[in-house]
């Protein structure tokens, strides 16, 4: 059976499909028996959703590349 922390950790492989239908089946007989991962896939939702209606704005140059930079070197740690 399906926990409730792996529920949370593949939420979005779940919204967006990217699942094998044994494992949707499994998220849905979860969902069903839990009112809480239920509610929180359910936010989760709502929150893809608001983000894609949010207008998209674009970062300057500058900012975009040391942003970049400083995420390279974060990641070398």
């Amino acid at each position: 059976m399906l926990t409730c922390k792996k529920v949370i950790e593949n939420g979005s492989e779940y919204i967006e499909g990217d699942m094998t239908r044994w494992q949707r089946i499994d998220y849905k007989f979860h969902l069903f028996m839990c009112v809480s991962c239920k509610r929180y896939i359910q936010q989760l939702k709502q929150t893809i959703l608001m983000i894609g209606r949010s207008p998209k704005k674009q970062i300057p140059e500058e900012v975009e590349q040391k942003l970049s930079k400083e995420y390279e070197e974060a990641m070398k740690k």
